[in-house]
């Protein structure tokens, strides 16, 4: 539960009202809540500290805003988004993207 809460915490500091949602910048209209960019960066914002949320903030952002334009990891976001293949792809391409920032 701890880490379920610092994860939210994390997505709240780098995203805002935006978390969980597609989005370019945070100045626009908000969208709907995304699933599938929830069960990703609730996993994976619990294994990057608050230390580097903070000092790297601006960076996780471009780096999302990034994986947004990329055709596989929206596709596995937005089409069938409860097959087994789209979780592992958007998984692994997020994971990826953010290896750089994760405590291992």
């Amino acid at each position: 539960e701890e880490v379920f809460l610092e994860s939210m915490k994390n997505n709240i500091k780098v995203f805002g009202r935006y978390a969980f949602r597609k989005h370019q910048d945070t100045t626009g209209k908000r969208s709907v809540i995304n699933a599938s960019l929830f069960d990703v960066f609730s996993v994976l914002f619990a294994k990057i500290s608050p230390e580097i949320i903070k000092s790297e903030k601006k960076q996780i952002q471009q780096i999302f805003f990034a994986l947004l334009n990329e055709e596989y990891f929206n596709n596995a976001i937005t089409f069938g988004t409860n097959g087994r293949q789209q979780v592992l792809c958007r998984f692994e391409i997020a994971f990826k993207a953010y290896k750089e920032f994760i405590d291992d």
